[in-house]
């Protein structure tokens, strides 16, 4: 309130010296000062978010409520939101009156008085909560009883209001508002805090949870602040004109034993009645924690059953300083406490994150142990396994906690260092027998064998028939009691199917393992699955559904790495990889030259990179030239050794060759293809494991199109017979289209003209219903060659691949996006139409199916009718051509442009 009405605030409640902290970027036009009405209202605060969407629900879209309740802790904006209703129903047909509740009002008679009658009024009455006097409390609630239907009752207040409102609500013409309404979006966040010192804005919106002076206070803060989120194991520092409004907007009005128990609560992080009746040294109960949130402490329910509460992230961190401060042998006693209740209780990882909390690492280690650490691990990166929390050399007491590090050390990209610490533990426990003596053998021997596999995927060893027979008995185990473990293993067996050739199976396994955590919550597990399932959905030809696996991996991204930037690298890759497949050239440029770097890829993607470097060779051959494509694959090549990803590299030299050929640099393309990585991947009846199916097609594909370049027709066919035909089949759905193009391209030239045509309708039916644009322009001429062909020689084909083929990829270049290509199929009058051969709507929908390649038998059932009526038809529509035969007629009606 400002100081021109602050002395029309009756005595009591002070007003808030943090008035700038409510939220406010909109200034309302300045309104008439003889106002009577107007002037007893508080100042707008600066800047001001007009919550235009609140102020519409409240005024317009329910005229039958005429009593508002909203009750909500400080610095929601309960004030600021019910003087913009008045401001805003000022010129409207009923009075308006505003009062600020306080000690001035807290007798029955002074009440009656100020209340008066409200008949025909807008009444707004702020700082409810401050009446004490029950009596007080008896009048307000049958004044409440008494509006009348041309009347409004607005009530803010921050804790709850006895006003017997459940038959009014129950009516319809009563409404309750809590924080939850009142929270603030992002925008109106961003808005609040546009004047403010540049400030970690993400980490902003994060802490406020929708409250408005703690988005204000933190922004106010600007650069000298930055959020991290809430945790045990650490505080986060709170700005201090924060906890100034925390002591003294807050907390002022609690008693000594009060602010004691807000503090415990606050070391808890989360609380239940039953872990608040157990807590040593006190006599708390669940009324204790009701007394608390009536009072509007910022108490949050967990579930909709209200059992589980915690207190807001900023407030709860202010709490866990004040106590650590004033009583820290306290805060690690209540650690040591919730670490144990939490463990029994069945809550391992907030056991876990309170043992470390305590400072005691032999009982933190014991607890890990005991909760199951290398679980955990999988569950969400607990911090405790990175703290070296076991005492060195006691791996033996603690198997599942040393397992669990080397895991997280190979998820944070430690990968070197976690195979030698899983090598010397092998070494020095003899092969793990050393392990397995403590009690829990079949929990080491999967364990050991998932470390052993996760490490094998990072390191891009092979994963063939005896590893993953052994992950599948892993996997049959933990589908009765292990989602999570499940989960894992599923991710694992996806990068050996795809790798193999099992493209459908890995699909299946990833829609298990997503399955299996639809009630957990494991970020690291759940951001590979979905990471591998959008990966494995482009495989089969399906890019929406791709896209929307990237969308979810990106919610997960930040969770799962932090501020690493790992995460978000994976899905700009495969985002980048997405947008090259469609043409989308510009934007497909742009992520993958951020996400392609060494600084922030992580090892066991294979496949990944090699899909995003090839578009980006790809994509450098089209923009900036062959210095450039060099420049990409020199990079490339770099972070092949430095991360000591032998198939990365030898899939550059066969990018190398792709890259020669294009260019007509043929010497140097033979050299690569003679040279000692491609010949032993291409030699004939040398297949290999199933994990190099894919560099050995890849190799073989790019040697058949330099040998169809220098018209070695025979040899490029005998490269294309070496090709794993189930792999090609089953595989990757790009692979195939190759695949089917040089097929087609070396028969036609081989003049097996049928063979080709066939080849040719394969080819485009499966690029066409996967939207593989790319794939398309990139044999745009061969394709093309081959359709002219089949038009003037009349072969049947579908009307999609007529339309597409004729009307989009004949004048296409090489910048267009699909949906360019899209927009030249919708249909345009040309030429000539049916009307000048006269054939009949009946005998130009036969022609069109004739065209398809439909036979008599086929036609007659489509459109039900008899097979001599059919041929009734046909025979009219040569005659009207003037044709003798089926192709003579096709070829006719295309180029008369009928079908």
């Amino acid at each position: 309130m400002t100081s021109e009405n602050s002395s029309k605030r009756p005595a009591g409640r002070e007003p808030s010296p943090n008035r700038l902290l409510r939220p406010v970027v909109a200034q309302l036009p300045v309104t008439k000062a003889a106002d009577a009405a107007l002037s007893e209202l508080p100042a707008l605060p600066v800047p001001l978010v007009m919550r235009q969407e609140l102020l519409t629900r409240m005024l317009r879209d329910q005229p039958r409520v005429r009593v508002w309740e909203i009750v909500a802790p400080a610095g929601y904006g309960k004030t600021a939101l019910l003087t913009q209703a008045a401001r805003h129903e000022w010129r409207g047909p009923r009075r308006l009156r505003w009062l600020t509740l306080g000690p001035a009002y807290d007798t029955p008679d002074q009440l009656v008085e100020a209340l008066g009658t409200v008949q025909g009024t807008d009444l707004f009455l702020d700082d409810v909560d401050a009446l004490r006097n029950p009596e007080c409390w008896r009048v307000l609630t049958d004044f409440v009883g008494s509006v009348s239907e041309d009347s409004r009752l607005f009530l803010a207040a921050r804790s709850e209001c006895d006003l017997k409102l459940g038959r009014l609500e129950l009516a319809g013409i009563a409404a309750r508002w809590s924080e939850r309404e009142l929270r603030m979006s992002q925008e109106e966040l961003l808005a609040l805090c546009a004047d403010c010192p540049a400030a970690d804005v993400s980490g902003v919106l994060e802490a406020a949870e929708g409250w408005a002076a703690g988005a204000r206070a933190l922004a106010m803060a600007g650069t000298g602040w930055s959020w991290q989120a809430p945790e045990v194991a650490g505080i986060a520092r709170i700005p201090d004109p924060l906890a100034r409004y925390f002591e003294e907007q807050v907390l002022h009005s609690l008693s000594e034993s009060q602010l004691r128990l807000m503090m415990e609560l606050a070391v808890l992080e989360r609380f239940s009645a039953s872990i608040v009746r157990d807590l040593p040294g006190s006599a708390w109960n669940w009324h204790d924690l009701l007394e608390l949130k009536r009072k509007g402490l910022f108490l949050r329910p967990l579930d909709d059953n209200e059992e589980w509460h915690r207190l807001h992230g900023l407030l709860a961190t202010f709490l866990r300083r004040q106590l650590r401060r004033m009583a820290s042998e306290r805060e690690r006693s209540l650690h040591r406490f919730a670490a144990e209740w939490f463990q029994t209780s069945g809550y391992p990882t907030e056991a876990v994150r309170h043992a470390h909390a305590c400072g005691d690492r032999e009982f933190a280690a014991a607890v890990v142990e005991r909760a199951g650490a290398f679980r955990l691990s999988m569950h969400q990166g607990v911090s405790v396994l990175r703290q070296d929390a076991e005492p060195p050399g006691r791996a033996h007491e603690y198997p599942l906690l040393t397992l669990g590090q080397i895991y997280l050390k190979a998820q944070d990209g430690r990968f070197e260092e976690a195979r030698a610490q899983f090598n010397h533990l092998r070494a020095a426990t003899h092969e793990f027998q050393a392990l397995r003596s403590s009690g829990r053998e079949a929990d080491v021997d999967s364990l050991v064998d998932v470390l052993d596999m996760v490490l094998r995927v990072y390191e891009d060893q092979s994963i063939d028939a005896p590893e993953i027979d052994i992950l599948e008995r892993h996997l049959e185990h933990a589908m009765d009691n292990d989602p999570v473990m499940l989960a894992s293993l599923a991710s694992i067996l996806c990068v050996a199917y795809s790798s193999c050739g099992r493209v459908r199976d890995a699909y299946a396994i990833c829609e298990l393992g997503l399955g299996s955590l639809r009630h957990h919550r494991a970020d690291h597990v759940l951001f590979y699955l979905h990471m591998q399932q959008a990966r494995v959905t482009l495989m089969l030809g399906r890019p929406k559904e791709s896209m929307l696996h990237i969308e979810h991996a990106q919610s997960l991204s930040r969770r799962a790495f932090g501020e690493r930037g790992h995460g978000e690298a994976i899905v700009d890759v495969m985002r980048g990889v997405l947008y090259y497949e469609n043409n989308d050239l510009d934007a497909a440029a742009r992520v993958l030259a951020s996400s392609l770097r060494h600084e922030v890829l992580l090892n066991g993607w294979f496949e990944l990179y090699a899909n995003g470097f090839s578009a980006a060779v790809d994509l450098a051959a089209l923009r900036q030239g062959e210095a450039a494509v060099a420049t990409v694959l020199n990079e490339a090549e770099i972070i092949a050794r430095q991360k000591q990803l032998q198939r990365l590299a030898d899939y550059i030299q066969i990018l190398r060759l792709r890259e020669a050929t294009r260019v007509g640099n043929l010497p140097y393309a033979v050299s690569l293809l003679e040279s000692e990585t491609i010949s032993q991947l291409t030699a004939p009846g040398t297949t290999g494991p199933a994990w190099g199916l894919r560099l050995r097609n890849a190799a073989l594909i790019e040697g058949a199109r330099l040998l169809l370049r220098m018209n070695r027709l025979r040899e490029a066919a005998d490269y294309l017979r070496r090709m794993e035909r189930r792999h090609v089949q089953d595989g990757d759905t790009r692979l195939r289209f190759s695949f089917e193009v040089l097929a087609m391209t070396t028969a036609f030239k081989l003049r097996r003209h049928q063979e080709a045509f066939d080849t040719f309708v394969r080819a485009a039916e499966l690029a066409l219903e996967a939207g593989f644009t790319r794939q398309l322009l990139n044999h745009r001429d061969s394709l093309l060659e081959v359709f002219e062909w089949a038009m003037n020689t009349g072969r049947p084909m579908s009307s999609r691949i007529t339309a597409f083929c004729g009307s989009a990829l004949r004048h296409a270049d090489a910048t267009e996006s699909g949906q360019t290509l899209q927009r030249r199929l919708i249909p345009k009058r040309r030429a000539q139409s049916t009307s000048e051969v006269d054939l009949s709507a009946r005998e130009a929908e036969i022609l069109s199916l004739v065209a398809e390649g439909l036979s008599t038998k086929e036609i007659a059932y489509r459109l039900g009718v008899s097979v001599s009526t059919v041929k009734t038809h046909r025979k009219k529509i040569y005659q009207k051509l003037g044709v003798n035969r089926r192709s003579q007629a096709i070829a006719l009606a295309r180029a008369k442009l009928i079908v």
